[in-house]
């Protein structure tokens, strides 16, 4: 009698082992990291990120400077990297320049050679964020949804990515953001006009449905939503990996489209997000990447300014927690109370569930010490946080 066929066990055949992408801020010391990105985009041969996605993400950090480029080279005019539309960014180093413009500040400071571009201001949080309203990048201006594209029927409750029904009920703009929400006039964007406070944040056109595991890795910033062209120049908001996931985030999410419902009118919502994610990544460099200050915007009352600020300045900016999520607050047959997540609502997430451990420290160029700087202080930079594998000179790029 034939037997049954029997699987084999389950391995990590699924996962995937993506190479880095690094993003130097050419005003500052060669150690410095901008943004530390897995290169999940594949050309043929060639692994990397795609172009508008690594542009918009550099031009975020750099205070919505949309006219910067990417080179291979930190000197002052440097040539950009060729790149087209959709095109993807090979994995390596690069660095994001920004030409200084009449009015702007500090173009350049003591003890920098005439070849060594400013030091231009950096968002210091996505609460200093000033959302570019009318000025979205190309891409983002194209998420309307086709005539007769595909949608899951009965969809209202299901996983925009996987139409699965266990699901959570998220906001796109974190809860705990709402005042940020009301500062952008993000209201406008809304479902119905006049909303303020909770209310507006809490429209549904800033909530969308996602699979537990994959709102978890979302909220840990390793996963994204961003535009992106098919081959016959239709845009998508699809899936798509800013770092290594771990082997249980199926490797096919990856440049998955979600359903047309989930995104129609909501591109400068899902924007926001985005800039939500880049921002968070961006703690590394402003805390520990300088020799010790940072040009940053801020918010300061009713307008922004550009302030030098050191990393102790720096952190006292940043959020405690890296989650954006509610909690709610659930009492104990002691009568205590404690903290647990909305399993309604946004789920708290540190991050651990969705991350693996890769060896981040294979820099592509295998920073040696700075040219610009003599006194980098790689003790201090390393000093009092958790360990990963370093490099031959101690450098622990990624650990926050």
């Amino acid at each position: 009698m034939a037997g049954l066929i029997i699987k084999p066990p389950a391995n990590a055949e699924n996962a995937l082992d993506l190479p880095i992408l690094s993003v130097k801020h050419p005003g500052y010391p060669s150690r410095n990291l901008l943004l530390r990105l897995a290169a999940a985009d594949t050309d043929g041969a060639i692994k990397g990120i795609h172009y508008d996605t690594l542009h918009t993400a550099c031009a975020i950090a750099a205070a919505n400077r949309f006219d910067g480029y990417l080179s291979a080279s930190p000197v002052r005019a440097a040539p950009p990297i060729p790149t087209q539309t959709g095109g993807i960014v090979p994995a390596g180093t690069y660095y994001f320049h920004v030409h200084y413009r009449p009015g702007d500040p500090l173009e350049q400071e003591q003890g920098q050679t005439d070849d060594q571009a400013w030091p231009y201001p950096v968002v210091a949080s996505f609460d200093d964020y000033q959302f570019p309203h009318g000025r979205l990048p190309k891409l983002w201006n194209l998420l309307d949804p086709p005539a007769g594209y595909p949608s899951v029927s009965g969809d209202t409750d299901r996983c925009i990515l996987t139409a699965s029904r266990t699901v959570r009920r998220a906001h796109i703009v974190p809860f705990v953001h709402s005042k940020w929400f009301g500062r952008n006039d993000m209201a406008q964007y809304g479902s119905r006009q006049g909303l303020e406070g909770d209310d507006a944040i809490n429209d549904p056109r800033n909530r969308n449905m996602l699979r537990d595991d994959l709102h978890r890795t979302s909220d840990a910033d390793v996963l994204a939503l961003v535009p992106k062209l098919d081959a016959e120049g239709t845009t998508h908001l699809v899936a798509h990996f800013l770092m290594q996931p771990m082997d249980r985030v199926p490797a096919n999410i990856h440049n998955q489209s979600i359903r047309s419902t989930a995104w129609e009118g909501r591109g400068e919502i899902y924007f926001a997000r985005f800039a939500w994610h880049v921002l968070r990544l961006m703690r590394s460099f402003l805390v520990h990447s300088l020799n010790g200050r940072a040009v940053v915007l801020v918010k300061n009352d009713e307008s922004y300014e550009t302030k030098i600020m050191d990393p102790p300045q720096l952190r006292a900016r940043l959020p405690k927690s890296q989650s954006g999520s509610p909690q709610k607050k659930q009492r104990t047959a002691t009568g205590s109370t404690m903290r647990t997540p909305d399993l309604i609502e946004d789920g708290e997430c540190d991050g651990a569930f969705a991350i693996s451990s890769p060896d981040w420290s294979q820099d592509i160029d295998n920073v040696s010490s700075s040219a610009h700087d003599p006194s980098w202080d790689v003790e201090q930079f390393t000093r009092g946080r958790k360990r990963m594998r370093v490099d031959s000179e101690g450098y622990d790029p990624l650990c926050v």
